[in-house]
């Protein structure tokens, strides 16, 4: 077994995080690949990590899908757009994203 460093656990669990999420695939629109993502650990990790832009709002989201400095996005259960509204502006742009949908209640 590999020694692991601890300053290698906060990587590690971010790439566990992501690869733990297969399960909760939604779909591919125009590239994206979106993945919903239960309140727990992953969450947690997902929604703080420095390569996860966190939208709020649809405005938000859709500078983020255009942004070519941009490969990861999380909507939180809190923000102020719907899927439908996602979809849309998805489809409208080429850039390929990430984008994890935080799960309602």
């Amino acid at each position: 077994m590999q020694n692991t460093k601890k300053q290698d656990i906060p990587e590690l669990l971010r790439r566990l995080s992501r690869q733990t999420l297969a399960d909760f695939y939604l779909g591919n629109i125009n590239g994206s690949d979106i993945y919903q993502v239960q309140a727990g650990w992953q969450q947690e990790i997902l929604s703080h990590d420095s390569d996860v832009v966190v939208v709020n709002t649809g405005t938000e989201f859709e500078t983020a899908v255009a942004s070519s400095e941009c490969r990861s996005i999380y909507v939180p259960k809190k923000a102020v757009i719907t899927q439908e509204i996602a979809e849309r502006i998805l489809q409208r742009n080429p850039l390929s994203k990430t984008v994890f949908w935080e799960a309602g209640e």
